[in-house]
């Protein structure tokens, strides 16, 4: 037998809905004490509710009947029955789990940059129709190209509304709330590199406005930096890649980077001549080590030396006595 329901309550966690069952319109079996419980799932909010069509984009989706029993076979879809992509879910807890949109998503040849479509979820198998059926949809948009940023030049510690462009083909366009449920972490977000984040506001197709990030320390702290601006229309995915607005921040002190870079410098010049030295030193070792050893001098015995300088003292030629006695010995005796 198979039941179909159109919609019906979530329960909480710990609790199911009773079922019933009735051949005859008026006969219901089930309750106590063998009561038939039904634990349905369903969504109540996606966060965020857009992404690029390069997807990767990961998304929040709160709801409840989302128990460990079914956790393993967690599910989203995006699209309707004739175009559609399957993505794995993970399930967090039994009000949340998380899936990434697809990034085979294609544009259709009739649509424009931006295309919603329904996102539903699902713990069974394909043959029970389990995709849940409700309101929420998920909108796919190409990322804009930032060209400028209007003002280009911001000082650092004042609060500054900067207005980024786009090169006038590519367009913004003004999140929609997704249902009940607000995060407002999910809204237009500029990024600063280095110097963080900001909350934007969607002005019109082509502009978006930034305030100035927060950025701590004391502006005697900076020079000069020079960084590139992007947006994220959904709060997560920012267009580094295609944005070409740069943006200056101006604080009161010298330009950091520059002395950094000349230190930085000079401990690599001192590391390098530093190795140069302990390889040269370790070089002269090595051929000392290796060089051979020369025969020992002959030394002159100390009696001959000081008998030749006393014959030299008084004016006296001829050999020493050493000398004398050692010839004759060497002279041969005649009998």
């Amino acid at each position: 037998m198979r039941c179909v329901v159109e919609e019906m309550e979530l329960a909480n966690e710990g609790e199911a809905l009773p079922a019933y069952l009735s051949l005859n319109s008026y006969s219901w079996v089930g309750g106590s004490p063998d009561a038939l419980g039904f634990v349905p799932y369903g969504v109540t909010g996606v966060f965020p509710n857009s992404g690029p069509f390069e997807g990767y984009t990961d998304i929040l989706i709160t709801g409840k009947g989302f128990s460990e029993e079914i956790a393993h076979r967690a599910k989203c879809r995006f699209g309707v029955e004739a175009d559609y992509a399957i993505v794995d879910a993970e399930v967090v807890d039994y009000t949340k789990l998380v899936c990434r949109s697809p990034s085979d998503f294609k544009l259709p040849a009739t649509a424009e940059e931006a295309i919603s479509v329904p996102i539903g979820i699902s713990f069974n198998d394909e043959e029970f129709k389990p995709w849940t059926q409700d309101l929420h949809r998920f909108r796919f948009y190409t990322q804009p190209v930032i060209v400028e940023a209007n003002p280009d030049e911001v000082a650092i510690g004042k609060m500054a509304e900067i207005f980024v462009f786009t090169d006038g083909e590519s367009k913004f366009f003004e999140p929609v709330p997704t249902g009940k449920e607000t995060m407002d972490q999910y809204g237009i977000m500029c990024s600063f590199e280095d110097f963080g984040t900001s909350m934007g506001m969607y002005v019109n197709d082509t502009t978006v406005m930034c305030v100035s990030p927060r950025i701590s320390g004391d502006p005697s702290d900076y020079g000069r930096e020079t960084v590139t601006v992007s947006v994220a229309m959904n709060g997560q995915d920012y267009n580094e890649i295609k944005s070409y607005a740069e943006v200056t921040f101006v604080g009161t002190g010298t330009n950091t980077k520059v002395f950094t870079w000349i230190i930085g410098c000079l401990l690599l010049a001192l590391l390098l001549l530093g190795l140069f030295s302990l390889c040269f030193a370790f070089y002269q070792f090595l051929s000392l080590k290796n060089r051979p050893r020369k025969n020992r001098p002959h030394t002159m015995n100390i009696r001959d030396t000081q008998g030749a300088q006393s014959r030299a003292s008084l004016g006296l030629r001829g050999p020493s006595a050493a000398a004398s006695r050692a010839a004759s010995r060497a002279r041969p005796n005649y009998i």
